[in-house]
């Protein structure tokens, strides 16, 4: 058995010190959208269709996707109606 030098040995009841990191803001990638801004973003983009006159069918999210609900909420309420 090897004995340890007293140096190497961690005075007992104290942890061991952490790693610094640093945050995901920090970082050269985008931290991944959550559900809410997933959401907002396509209640956004909906909206965005809605003023330039593109058809409904335009929505990017497939059916049974709640981005989709949000997409054509936005495009609903920003819309151009036939009078106009």
């Amino acid at each position: 058995m090897r004995s340890r030098s007293p140096a190497s040995v961690p005075p007992p009841g104290t942890r061991p010190a952490r790693a610094v990191t640093t945050s995901r803001t920090d970082s050269d990638q985008e931290a991944p959208m959550g559900p809410r801004e997933q959401l907002v973003t396509a209640l956004n983009e909906g909206a965005e269709a809605g003023r330039r006159g593109k058809q409904p069918t335009a929505c990017p999210y497939g059916a049974g996707d709640l981005r989709r609900s949000a997409w054509l909420r936005g495009y609903a309420k920003n819309r151009r109606l036939p009078g106009e």
